[in-house]
């Protein structure tokens, strides 16, 4: 059972739904630890004040936020008053279909389960949002920070997706992108076709278990092999690595008549990417 993050209540119109929050992820990355390579002593960070060069303890470090020049110090007691009025509600404000959002806008879900008698209007807030294909659009403190949420649902549980502001994303008019159509670029109706044709052949219905994280599985096996050797006093590797992933073809851009060829290539090997 994961652990509980956040206790509060989901306020639909009138409705009032307590939930608790879970996590819907969890860290499958290695964990590394700095070391000193002569004796293998655990290595540890220290804070510096700037200024002196002194170390500064734990207990003397402080929050603070500039402001016209002058450094505030903030106060548990300030995030605690910030939060009083909402820190414990999940305020749904509008309802918006799901296809409207930009996928850039998604940063982490987590899952919402209700409290104990709250089984009623958690399954009535569920029902709804399925049946009419919205998502609702809310707004949560957590973790001394206001959160842009959707609530959605996803396998009989209703998803809290934390949602980016939108000033948090990068405006893409920055970017260098190509402004004209595919026919002024000189991309061919037979191209257009043939991609057409590759990408009905590539696709499959989404199945989330077939794909790994292969650099970290190899990664790992590296270093438990190395770790093996160590204990066993041998310095080369037990056996050289396989490679596990398919290549896509010859490096380099695929431009001009090029981009045809290789699109017909990969049509008829049965899908494949384009180098």
């Amino acid at each position: 059972m994961p652990k509980v993050i956040w206790k509060g209540h989901i306020n639909f119109g009138l409705v009032n739904v307590p939930v608790r929050l879970y996590s819907a992820t969890r860290k499958r990355k290695l964990d590394f630890h700095l070391i000193d390579k002569r004796d293998q002593s655990p290595v540890g960070y220290l804070k510096i004040n700037k200024d002196t060069g002194r170390e500064v303890r734990p207990e003397e470090v402080a929050r603070a936020i500039e402001v016209d020049g002058e450094k505030v110090v903030v106060e548990d007691d300030d995030f605690e008053q910030a939060e009083a009025h909402t820190a414990q509600n999940i305020d749904i404000q509008h309802f918006v279909r799901r296809e409207q959002i930009n996928p850039a806008f998604f940063e982490k879900p987590y899952y919402l389960a209700p409290m104990e008698g709250a089984e009623k209007s958690y399954t009535l807030l569920r029902e709804v949002i399925e049946r009419t294909g919205r998502v609702g659009i809310a707004k949560v403190v957590l973790r001394k920070r206001e959160h842009l949420a959707a609530l959605m649902v996803q396998d009989n549980v209703v998803v809290l997706e934390m949602l980016r502001f939108a000033d948090e994303l990068r405006d893409p008019s920055e970017l260098d992108l190509p402004a004209e159509s595919a026919g002024d670029l000189g991309v061919t109706t037979d191209a257009l076709e043939m991609a057409t044709e590759l990408v009905q052949r590539m696709t499959r219905d989404w199945k989330p278990d077939q794909y790994r994280d292969e650099y970290r599985e190899e990664l790992l096996e590296l270093i438990e092999d190395k770790a093996r050797r160590a204990r066993a006093g041998t310095a080369e590797p037990s056996s050289q690595p396989e490679e596990s992933r398919p290549t896509s073809g010859e490096p380099g851009t695929t431009e001009g008549a090029d981009l045809t060829e290789r699109l017909r290539q990969s049509i008829e090997r049965g899908g494949g990417s384009l180098a």
